[in-house]
């Protein structure tokens, strides 16, 4: 499906409609923290999830052990 559309841009009546039709969604009270802030624990919480995520997760021995092994058999087969 990616593809079938791969290369195709949309049309200026077709980009105004899209914007037409998202005008409002969301914004002001709509919204579910509109008026409302985080409380400092909660950020804090917000900071760590997002310090662990850009960090990457952290494997076993073992683990990276088969992901190591996995690899050599792919690339030795993509050589063929």
């Amino acid at each position: 499906m990616r593809k079938a559309k791969l290369g195709k841009k949309h049309t200026e009546e077709a980009k105004k409609n899209m914007s037409k039709s998202k005008l409002g969604r969301g914004l002001g009270p709509e919204n579910s923290m509109y008026g409302k802030t985080h409380s400092e624990e909660t950020k804090a919480k917000i900071g760590k999830k997002i310090s662990i995520k850009s960090k990457g997760r952290i494997l076993k021995e073992e683990h990276k052990a088969n992901l190591s092994k996995a690899r050599k058999v792919y690339h030795h087969l993509k050589k063929e």
